[in-house]
């Protein structure tokens, strides 16, 4: 399937999926399609707890696409989900407290990412407390505590982001692309593009 702009195409590999043959990741595209914030709502996230994230969601059977996710703890209306950024290396895009989360290496002059361990034990546990997504820009508030309030954004301007490794092209929005179907909700940390 080819890939035209930067919101991927993504399906969820069924749960007792068992691959067949030399291309494991060819099957799965008959699973359920994720469900995106536009369509959900953000009432489905908020007030939920962050139980681990993953910057390296999504295959292409060779190799992953560098999706964004948090799993959310299970509540009385929703099972355990996973909330996924489904960008081509989205921690490219995203902001931590003001800081790039990951960038190319020949982007570090420019930008210093977080170390990957030390945010996986900052965003664990925190609360999504609040929440604003518009078109281009979206950021989601982490509570922790009194002194544990954290933020987690794509800022709108693109220059904000790193270049991409190879091509050092600027990471923004193609026209008709939103933020609202770039974050969707999986019911499992197992997709496919």
């Amino acid at each position: 399937m080819p890939i035209h702009g930067n919101i991927i195409p993504t399906f969820e590999v069924p749960k007792n999926w068992k691959p067949k043959g030399m291309h494991p990741f060819e099957q799965p595209r008959k699973g359920s399609i994720p469900i995106t914030l536009r369509q959900t709502g953000l009432e489905r996230i908020l007030g939920r707890q962050v139980l681990s994230i993953s910057q390296y969601l999504g295959s292409y059977g060779m190799g992953g696409a560098g999706f964004f996710g948090l799993q959310l703890k299970k509540t009385k209306e929703y099972s355990m989900d996973w909330l996924v950024l489904r960008l081509w290396g989205a921690d490219n895009w995203l902001h931590f407290d003001g800081h790039i989360i990951n960038c190319h290496s020949n982007q570090v002059p420019k930008f210093t990412p977080l170390n990957s361990q030390e945010l996986k034990k900052t965003i664990k546990g925190l609360t999504l407390v609040s929440a604003e997504v518009m078109d281009k820009s979206s950021y989601f508030i982490l509570d922790g505590g009194p002194t544990q309030i954290h933020r987690l954004e794509i800022k709108e301007d693109p220059a904000s982001r790193p270049l991409t490794g190879g091509s050092n092209e600027q990471h923004k929005f193609n026209p008709g692309e939103s933020c609202w179907n770039a974050w969707v909700v999986s019911k499992t940390q197992h997709l496919v593009v």
